[in-house]
């Protein structure tokens, strides 16, 4: 719980420093800018992985050791899979009550559904882009964590496939 929650921290802060320096830049511009930015900021966060941790696989520390099964029928989950499983649980409810049931969360339902008419109702539009991309990438952090948990070999490109 503590290697989620500053993976979490640590993903927040670069997602707000991604924002501010990548994205913020191109909000009057054309939709293909911001795609090519996309693809361009996912590369340099893989390569940069790539720079400081190496290419070749690295073991993810197993701080639990689930040595129990639940079988259910031809089903086997592990002890360690229904603890993940919770967490991500637990991490889509408070999600879903950040967005359905906070100010913030209706914002940022205003601003995806008009940029413009959200500005114009005084909701401060910068603050709610850059709050989703902060919540984004900390769930993003909570993620990479869980899935070294079940998967402990872990390398800078692994996110590829899924992304």
């Amino acid at each position: 719980l503590i290697a989620i929650g500053i993976a979490m921290a640590v993903c927040a802060a670069v997602g707000f420093v991604i924002e501010r320096l990548a994205y913020r830049p191109l909000r009057r511009a054309p939709r293909i800018n911001i795609l090519i930015t996309a693809v361009g900021v996912s590369m340099l966060i893989q390569f940069s992985g790539q720079f400081l941790f190496g290419s070749d696989p690295k073991l993810f520390p197993q701080v639990y050791q689930a040595h129990e099964e639940l079988a259910l029928g031809g089903l086997r989950v592990s002890g360690l899979q229904l603890i993940v499983f919770g967490i991500s649980l637990f991490l889509m409810v408070v999600l879903q009550w950040v967005v359905f049931r906070t100010r913030m969360g209706r914002a940022m339902r205003a601003v995806s559904y008009s940029h413009e008419l959200a500005s114009l109702m005084g909701i401060p539009t910068s603050s709610v882009i850059s709050f989703t991309f902060m919540t984004g990438s900390a769930l993003a952090g909570a993620a990479g964590v869980l899935v070294g948990v079940i998967y402990p070999k872990i390398e800078p490109l692994m996110g590829v496939m899924p992304g």
